[in-house]
């Protein structure tokens, strides 16, 4: 009976020193999941808020076939790169609130809905989407919110001082007009059906001087065929060889023979040829405003952001991420 208590005071003791390793383990292992990366004058970064924003990227990264160090390595760059952008945008949060610059909720369902419409995604697919790259709903509509929210300051502090002179456009088309050039355009109309012997037919009927788009409305099965056949304009090298063999001898208002197609038997009628050329500067200022509204925006508000910094409390503190960014 002694040894039997002596036994069970033995195995009590060692099983609460145990419970206490554990609980000392699993409380140090909390400190070290739940540390701060940085302080960001009134705001803090937290590891678990890094690791979410680097989640799809360590997986990718895992799954590289890198050697351990690379990995290593391309870890503690995308890490050092994340926590940059991350101190950036709470520089730009903390602004917008002095701006009292806020993004409701309805604001972020809104945007979320129409860019999921323009992805033409059901909900369920769109959550479908989402939960292949491993992010959750909740965090891309906070993502969406920032962004928005950015836009807004942007549009604050930086959009306002932007100018855009009509010498600046007129300087850039002059040094990008190879971009704006264009090859001859070939404008059709086309007639699509399954059956060679209709095909034709029709092509006879042509011969005859019947009207394209009246035999394109009653014969065609293109989708295109109620409205007269028009397909729109086209360069020569996006035809197929038959197709470019079959129109590359046409002149406007010519149609082809009975093509032989992947898609059936056509005939191809030219409704115009637009030469080659520029694109007049009227047609393309507008584009080019805003290409260059844009890009001064962007380095307006970099400039306006690496000025923040300069006056902000930041203090990274992971030993490893501020050894990086200090060299």
């Amino acid at each position: 009976m002694i040894t039997s208590m002596k036994f069970q005071k033995h195995h009590i003791l060692f099983f609460c020193t145990i419970c206490c390793v554990c609980v000392f383990f699993s409380t140090a292992q909390a400190k070290i999941v739940d540390r701060i990366m940085a302080i960001v004058d009134n705001e803090i970064i937290t590891q678990v808020q890094l690791e979410k924003a680097i989640a799809t990227y360590k997986k990718q990264i895992q799954a590289s076939g890198l050697s351990s160090e690379q990995r290593f390595q391309a870890m503690k760059k995308l890490k050092k790169n994340m926590l940059a952008q991350m101190i950036d945008r709470s520089l730009a949060r903390q602004e917008a609130k002095k701006y009292r610059i806020e993004v409701p909720d309805k604001e972020v369902d809104a945007a979320l809905e129409n860019m999921r419409l323009q992805n033409h995604l059901s909900p369920a697919q769109f959550d479908m989407a989402l939960q292949s790259e491993g992010i959750r709903l909740k965090d891309y509509k906070e993502q969406i919110r920032q962004e928005i929210l950015q836009s807004r300051l942007v549009n604050q502090v930086v959009r306002s001082k932007v100018v855009v002179t009509e010498s600046d456009i007129r300087q850039y088309y002059d040094e990008h007009i190879n971009d704006y050039q264009e090859s001859e355009t070939y404008i059709l109309s086309n007639i699509l059906v399954q059956n060679r012997a209709l095909a034709d037919r029709i092509r006879e009927q042509l011969d005859q001087g019947k009207n394209f788009a009246k035999l394109a409305r009653q014969y065609s099965v293109s989708a295109n065929g109620a409205d007269g056949g028009k397909l729109g304009g086209f360069t020569m090298d996006s035809f197929s060889p038959v197709i470019r063999a079959g129109i590359q001898d046409l002149k406007k208002g010519d149609y082809s023979q009975v093509l032989g197609t992947g898609q059936g038997y056509q005939i191809f009628l030219v409704e115009d040829i637009v030469p080659a050329g520029g694109k007049p500067f009227d047609l393309v200022k507008e584009d080019i405003h805003t290409l260059l509204h844009k890009k001064a925006e962007k380095e307006k508000f970099a400039s306006w952001l690496a000025s923040l910094k300069q006056h902000a409390h930041i203090e990274i503190k992971d030993p490893v991420l501020a050894e990086s960014e200090a060299k």
